[in-house]
């Protein structure tokens, strides 16, 4: 399964392309931070980073494709799982 599948299946989302109008929860990014990096291929966090910003990735990293992806699904800003105290850094 590739991690764009994931996503919809994780969200609810009938069609692939509702993720680009679905906003996730602190919970729901939370849980995406804790699935372990290597569950889906490192080609696949950098398609759903581009199919989701339509941007190229501005990174090689993995773990920050899966943030950039996180990110686009929050849609009004930044999801932090910390406190407000993490904001501020």
């Amino acid at each position: 399964m590739e991690f764009l599948d994931y996503l919809a299946v994780f969200l609810g989302c009938p069609y692939l392309s509702d993720l680009k109008r679905c906003r996730i929860t602190r919970q729901q990014a939370d849980a995406l931070r804790a699935l372990p990096i290597h569950m889906f291929e490192e080609k696949s966090y950098f398609e759903a980073v581009q199919y989701l910003t339509m941007e190229a990735p501005t990174s090689h990293d993995i773990a920050d494709a899966k943030e950039a992806v996180i990110q686009a699904l929050a849609h009004k800003g930044p999801v932090y799982s910390d406190g407000p105290e993490q904001r501020a850094q």
